[in-house]
């Protein structure tokens, strides 16, 4: 039987998504029953869930380690964060992303998609603008900073609450700065389209 709360739990689910750090494509499906119970579907598009949850457990503890490397007040952690990805974490050439997705070079290489994943930035230090962005949201979550990834057809980065104001990391591009500034100086470049946040940002909300 299940008793907590099940939309809001499911909300949370949706929103924290990208916080999975594991190299495996997968999805949860929810089933509830008029009786209250709720079903929980594990799928995976490849791979196994026995191999997503050790990918996802090895990374989560790297990820780990580099966030307790971080001190200071939230804006100085948050600063050094996004200067550890920049300098840790390549944007991978085609032949690498193909390569990292397991994919033949017919097939299109998937840059903001959850194939280019967390994992390969934590664990190869190559990935795309999707798993530099997913990275940086999971180290931030760590530190307790309310954080969000922001995506479009085009791009997947970074946006946090830092001491009271929001601010934009692009660490795939190694620049970051004021949101609204970005957006209307790159327009659909940063054009907010998808976001998933972290469970300090979802939980930060009144």
């Amino acid at each position: 039987m299940y008793t907590g709360d099940y939309e809001m739990d499911r909300e949370i689910y949706s929103a924290s998504r990208d916080l999975y750090c594991g190299n495996v494509g997968y999805s949860m499906e929810y089933e509830r029953y008029p009786n209250g119970d709720v079903r929980l579907f594990f799928r995976t598009w490849y791979g196994t869930p026995i191999q997503a949850y050790k990918e996802h457990t090895e990374a989560k503890q790297k990820i780990k380690e580099i966030s307790d490397s971080f001190h200071g007040s939230d804006a100085e952690k948050a600063e050094q964060t996004f200067q550890w990805v920049c300098s840790h974490v390549a944007y991978a050439d085609d032949e690498t992303i193909w390569q990292l997705e397991g994919m033949g070079q017919d097939c299109v290489p998937d840059y903001t998609g959850i194939h280019a994943t967390t994992y390969t930035a934590v664990m190869d230090g190559v990935t795309t603008c999707s798993g530099f962005s997913g990275m940086l949201l999971t180290l931030l979550d760590m530190e307790g900073i309310p954080a969000m990834k922001i995506k479009n057809h085009l791009h997947a980065y970074n946006a946090a609450l830092v001491e009271g104001r929001w601010v934009l990391y692009d660490a795939a591009s190694g620049v970051s700065g004021d949101p609204e500034r970005f957006i209307r100086r790159y327009r659909d470049y940063y054009e907010p389209q998808e976001v998933t946040c972290g469970f300090s940002a979802y939980a930060g909300e009144d």
